[in-house]
């Protein structure tokens, strides 16, 4: 592949992503989770997670799901919040207020974190959806609209429809990306 004439090696791309995704573990672990040791993290068997695809209940999704003990891992962020370290705590228990500033630090980073993920989720399934693709994706069922994002078989799948065909066709085109 070559950019303005000079060559563009694909394994520069696959560097790039390895590096955005080993970015967003460090913040997601050491910037909004305070865990340091690598040892202290926690993995979830993808395998092991039961969704029911089906399910419409509002704020429903595998998270929510009870067999899944996702409330477990709830009341551990929590605890992690509570006993981190003064300098990255977000309440002055002394005070009973928020330290703002360390509010709006950790604002700031959860930004960072989800442009992270949404760009590796643009990127690492596939081809690149389109921007009316990617930005919809939810997680839990909403009010009007039920979640796209599933765990079918231990992968991660986000299920987007594509409109411009729909004019033509009927209906609009279902695409289901799967994350590696």
């Amino acid at each position: 592949m070559e950019f303005h004439g000079k060559p563009l090696p694909i394994k520069r791309f696959k560097d790039v992503i390895h590096d955005m995704i080993r970015e967003a573990e460090d913040i997601l672990w050491q910037d909004l989770i305070w865990v340091t040791q690598k040892k202290d993290r926690f993995e979830i068997d993808l395998d092991l997670i039961q969704d029911n695809l089906s399910l419409a209940t509002r704020g429903a999704s595998w998270v929510t799901n009870k067999a899944n003990r996702m409330k477990d891992k709830r009341q551990w962020i929590m605890d992690q919040m509570l006993t981190a370290p003064r300098d990255q705590q977000l309440w002055d228990r002394k005070k009973s207020t928020w330290r703002m500033t360390k509010v709006r630090e950790y604002m700031q980073l959860a930004r960072r974190f989800k442009q992270l993920l949404l760009v590796l989720a643009h990127m690492t399934p596939g081809p690149p959806a389109r921007g009316e693709e990617i930005t919809p994706i939810r997680f839990r069922n909403g009010f009007l609209q039920e979640r796209n994002i599933y765990v079918v078989n231990g992968r991660v799948v986000y299920v987007t429809r594509y409109h411009k065909s729909q004019a033509l066709f009927g209906e609009a085109k279902v695409i289901p990306r799967f994350l590696p």
